[in-house]
């Protein structure tokens, strides 16, 4: 499996963070954290040019705000896997915003490729070419999320039947 970044710190992370409670200096790593992500947000998020998928597409807080409310209320060792998680519903939140896209040439292509001549009217304009599957480890996404296709709650994606 390809591990991002998060993932591959969260391995030297997680022992650091449960070293310091020990050290009972826990509480001075949960400050140097939480003020990087305040500078985080304050000097570089809003100057990046893009915004947290997670949040254009399921609405709440962005991942940054999500992982500070974690440290702030669990430490680092405890927000690190809820922070994992929701890292990667944000990528798959972004990818079904990115194949969606009207504007995307890869989108044009793979609706096309995907819903094929098959006759159904909501394959000219709505088919998210994506398999739910792929996307999320959990079919968890109701219909209404991706727009009422046939089939999103089986994992079905956008199958022209």
């Amino acid at each position: 499996m390809n591990r991002g970044l998060i993932s591959r710190s969260a391995a030297v992370i997680v022992p650091v963070a449960q070293v310091a409670e020990r050290l009972r200096l826990s509480h001075l790593l949960r400050w140097l954290v939480l003020m990087g992500v305040r500078d985080y947000q304050r000097y570089l998020s809003p100057y990046k040019g893009f915004s947290c998928a997670h949040r254009r597409f399921y609405g709440g807080v962005s991942c940054s705000e999500y992982f500070r409310r974690a440290v702030q209320d669990n430490g680092l060792a405890g927000a690190m896997p809820r922070f994992q998680q929701r890292l990667r519903a944000c990528k798959g939140a972004s990818r079904i915003l990115n194949a969606s896209s009207p504007n995307s040439k890869k989108h044009r292509k793979q609706q096309q490729e995907s819903c094929g001549d098959c006759g159904a009217g909501w394959c000219d304009s709505a088919c998210i070419p994506l398999d739910i599957c792929d996307v999320f480890e959990f079919c968890d996404l109701d219909c209404d999320v991706l727009g009422g296709l046939d089939g999103c709650g089986d994992c079905g994606g956008c199958d022209c039947g």
